[in-house]
């Protein structure tokens, strides 16, 4: 048991397996662990094993950047590419390891005329060092967000998080849709400015949504012509546009909405 300061621990969890299809699912990881070469799923596993225990494994640090230290890597740069579903932007390496970069720079839409006044840009760096003979990710960073931004990060609560996390690893991801339900912390979105704010931060929306209720944000992967590699985030108000009602986030094959009024975050991938 590590004693490292800022860690959660993690009880790994095995995937249920449900009553019926259960040859079939058996057969279907089966195959996928083929197609993905290796030991791509036991490694998603671990990885799962591992933030069920949070403190233990992980360590978040907001201060003048965004930083996610992994204690004990797992995941290789391939794995990496294939959860993504893109290219990375840059490479760098060293004798130390290596580095991919996503770069998102805003999409100009029809309301987006004079250019966002925080976060035109943003990238997300991911670390690589040797353990074992393979290069293992060991860090995730981004310095391109606002000190606004980090301002407000840093007045989130994370003393939940550990509720949160074990109530994850309980929860059965549905088969047949793809998606998992979870509940966060009411307190995370007390501070989540009003449309006009929002506006203000951000400059003028790409698009918007219902008759103005929705403000839509896309950022492309630089480097990318794919549509699929343009990500869309949509704040949805209410119609004063000052309490924020959901979230919403799209990118490649992944999709989340958040409710801020129950605190409750769906993801669903596509496959």
């Amino acid at each position: 048991m590590s004693n490292k300061p800022g860690h959660h621990n993690i009880t790994r969890d095995k995937y249920p397996l449900w009553v019926g299809g259960r040859r079939g699912l058996l057969l279907l990881l089966l195959v996928i662990s083929v197609l993905l070469q290796g030991c791509f799923i036991d490694r998603l596993i671990t990885l799962r094993s591992q933030t069920c225990s949070f403190d233990e494994h992980f360590a978040i640090n907001v201060d003048q950047n965004l930083e996610v230290e992994l204690y004990d890597p797992v995941l290789l740069e391939k794995d990496l590419r294939l959860i993504w579903g893109a290219a990375p932007t840059t490479i760098s390496t060293s004798d130390e390891g290596s580095t991919l970069s996503y770069l998102f720079q805003r999409v100009p839409g029809e309301a987006h005329g004079t250019g966002a006044i925080l976060l035109d840009e943003f990238s997300l760096d991911f670390d690589f060092v040797p353990v074992s003979g393979q290069y293992r990710l060991a860090k995730i960073s981004s310095n391109d967000l606002p000190p606004e931004l980090l301002l407000t990060a840093t007045t989130i609560s994370l003393s939940g998080l550990d509720e949160i996390t074990a109530f994850a690893c309980q929860v059965d991801i549905n088969p047949f849709t793809r998606s998992m339900t979870l509940p966060l912390d009411q307190s995370w979105f007390t501070d989540i400015p009003s449309r006009d704010e929002l506006m203000t931060l951000l400059g003028a929306p790409d698009s918007t949504l219902d008759e103005g209720n929705g403000l839509v944000y896309q950022y492309r992967l630089k480097g990318s012509n794919a549509g699929k590699h343009t990500a869309s985030f949509v704040i949805w108000y209410d119609a004063t546009g000052e309490r924020p009602l959901a979230v919403e986030a799209a990118f490649n094959r992944y999709q989340m909405h958040t409710d801020l009024q129950t605190a409750l975050m769906k993801v669903k991938v596509e496959i």
